[in-house]
């Protein structure tokens, strides 16, 4: 969800956007593509973005393309790793759409521009939000998040502990990013809870439940 909306904020704003879903897919576009800017999430599937970013930085050819780690984590001790791995500057998601697109602007030199005013590019095969209105976009993933919010809230704590901490940074990134920010702070709670020793069952339990709730209710007031 995030990835479409980057994609739809930037492309409306002038930009041509590319979008790669894991890091073997990045590096195949980066042989054909030299990009004015990067932005990296940091939890990329298979290769993380901290090591995606170290062998960039290492590559003569690609090390000066700036790399912007997006990402929900904002402790110092997250920038510090992501400093470490050679990033050039941060975003913190849940994003604001205005600053977003400013900060981005910000690493694109404006004496030659290679991004062209207008073009689109599609960032999955078969997408067609490149047609439909940023609002009808909108919209549409945003009820896609809160249907599978509904149904992975359902048994949130069942699953393996990879899995858990997965979900809760995608719910903490897309809440903010779908307009229901106490989705972002719950999952955060929740997030932080399973990270203590003794881990507070009942307090876990209980922000489940009302994360779990939480989607119910923004998915039936979610319009079609």
């Amino acid at each position: 969800m995030n990835a479409r909306l980057f994609q739809s904020l930037l492309s409306r704003a002038g930009l041509l956007v590319t979008v790669s879903v894991d890091a073997e897919a990045a590096l195949d576009a980066l042989d054909r593509l030299t990009p004015d800017v990067i932005l990296m999430d940091m939890q990329l599937p298979g290769m993380s973005g901290g090591e995606l970013t170290r062998r960039l930085k290492a590559d003569p050819a690609r090390c000066g393309i700036p790399v912007i780690a997006v990402t929900a984590n904002n402790s110092s001790e997250d920038r510090q790793t992501m400093t470490e791995a050679g990033c050039d500057g941060f975003i913190t998601k849940p994003i604001a759409p205005v600053d977003f697109v400013a900060a981005v602007r910000s690493f694109i030199p404006v004496s030659e521009p290679s991004l062209s005013a207008g073009e689109y590019a599609p960032a999955f095969n078969g997408d067609s939000s490149g047609e439909c209105s940023r609002e009808e976009l909108f919209l549409r993933l945003k009820r896609k998040f809160l249907t599978e919010g509904v149904e992975e809230s359902r048994d949130l704590l069942a699953g393996d502990m990879t899995s858990i901490r997965r979900i809760l940074h995608r719910w903490i990134g897309c809440g903010g990013s779908a307009g229901i920010l106490e989705i972002s702070v719950r999952a955060r709670i929740v997030h932080d809870l399973i990270s203590r020793q003794p881990a507070d069952l009942a307090a876990l339990n209980a922000e489940a439940e009302a994360l779990k709730r939480i989607f119910g209710d923004a998915l039936a007031a979610c319009p079609s």
